[in-house]
């Protein structure tokens, strides 16, 4: 009898390989049910990166403003007191 285990030498694996309960190696792809949990994976990931980014955004507008506001406030010291 061929058995389906790589490991012949290992009685509980050809005892499995007798009833029919290892699969054999020829199976490529992924199931459907593994597509789906990779899917969910990834989408679990992106909904913790989009609040990241968010903030990251927010802080640069903010960093950007205050830059503004300090580059006015040199400018106006900068003027030269003829006036």
């Amino acid at each position: 009898m061929r058995t389906l285990c790589p490991l012949a030498h290992n009685p509980h694996c050809t005892i499995l390989a007798k009833y029919g309960q290892i699969r054999t190696a020829d199976r490529h792809g992924l199931t459907w049910v593994e597509l789906i949990i990779c899917i969910g994976i990834i989408a679990v990931l992106c909904a913790f990166l989009l609040p990241a980014t968010r903030n990251a955004r927010r802080a640069v507008r903010k960093l950007e403003c205050l830059n503004n506001i300090r580059q006015i406030g040199i400018a106006t010291f900068e003027v030269d007191p003829v006036f």
